[in-house]
């Protein structure tokens, strides 16, 4: 068998079972949000766009691993530390991965989300458009600046005129809420800010990475028992008020400390990340670690070889065993029982 073949068959044979892959099409951005480490680092963020031969590449390796689903084709979840929309080619990327039999999602700040975009993205068959929000009010804008929540609120409208003009039920809108410490008093209206405006679902997250330490009062994470389940009781009755009113609301509240570590909220044993440059990590987070958790770099290596050698092998396997790396101890995505 000619070596070439050996290698297509192999990796075929020994390729992950995947349920999501995400790929980062580009890592600039037009905003600046207090808490992201590319407005921390300004001028030295590196700004580049994933090009369109480079995710074509790529694709059939991805699409080769997604996991069969009764209910739904697998993910890919385009973003990373970056505005997707200003990737140029970033419709022509949407249109190759639905050629590959994939459901495609992204998040945006909605910025570059006028009535023309809405329109495109509705017509490309986006599947899971998440818009990312801070706050209910003006302290959104100052939280992520450069963006505007009313902006927010502008690109909902044109998203849903397009969907109801041509009969799509997709994108799925959904919120992406980064709920801080200064904005817990919000949170009873945070479905009303979204009700009637063709929201299907509202995601609050925490912050997870704290890029500098003058935030760090921002971070929500409970210290006993108690104040873990008071809150935890708090967005139940925010998620049953959202119900209500025909959305669903999910929310992931960081575990107090001394719980047994289970496995990490980003799914790493099934789930990957493709980073602008092709690299393959479990973790965005990482990127910003002295030594990053990168396994491979699929401009080298197909990514059986990546998900199968020793290294990742054993990171996978640390989190079965109850004893992740140190980086990972330390980080509000580990699950704790």
């Amino acid at each position: 068998m000619p070596q070439g073949l050996r290698q297509r068959v192999r990796d075929w044979v020994f390729r992950p079972w995947l349920d999501w892959a995400q790929v980062e099409v580009t890592t600039a951005c037009n905003a600046r949000c207090v808490y992201c480490p590319t407005a921390t680092l300004g001028a030295a963020w590196p700004r580049r766009h994933m090009s369109l031969a480079d995710f074509k590449r790529i694709l059939p390796m991805l699409a080769r691993s997604a996991r069969p689903s009764a209910w739904a084709q697998p993910l890919l979840h385009l973003q990373g530390w970056g505005e997707p929309l200003l990737n140029p080619d970033f419709l022509a990327i949407v249109a190759a991965a639905k050629g590959a039999g994939l459901r495609i999602g992204t998040t945006s700040n909605a910025m570059a989300l006028d009535s023309e975009m809405a329109a495109h993205l509705v017509a490309a068959s986006v599947d899971v458009l998440s818009l990312s929000v801070a706050g209910i009010d003006s302290r959104n804008d100052a939280i992520r600046r450069g963006t505007r929540l009313g902006r927010v609120l502008e690109a909902l409208a044109a998203l849903d005129h397009h969907k109801k003009e041509t009969g799509s039920a997709t994108p799925s809108l959904h919120i992406a809420y980064m709920l801080l410490t200064s904005g817990l008093g919000d949170v009873e209206r945070i479905p009303e800010t979204f009700a009637g405006r063709g929201i299907d679902q509202i995601v609050i997250s925490t912050l997870g990475f704290v890029a500098d330490e003058k935030l760090r009062p921002e971070a929500i994470v409970p210290q006993t028992e108690a104040e873990y389940a008071a809150l935890e009781k708090r967005l139940g009755r925010v998620a049953e008020s959202a119900a209500g009113m025909g959305i669903e609301l999910h929310y992931r509240i960081p575990p107090p400390p001394g719980r047994r570590p289970e496995l990490c909220a980003e799914n790493v044993q099934a789930a990957m990340i493709v980073t602008v440059d092709g690299q393959i990590t479990p973790c965005m987070f990482s990127r910003f670690d002295e030594t990053p958790f990168v396994f491979g770099d699929l401009a080298r290596q197909s990514l059986s070889e990546i998900w199968w050698s020793d290294p990742y092998l054993r990171f996978r396997r640390s989190f079965w065993d109850g004893a992740p790396p140190p980086r990972c101890l330390a980080c509000d995505k580990l699950d704790r029982l």
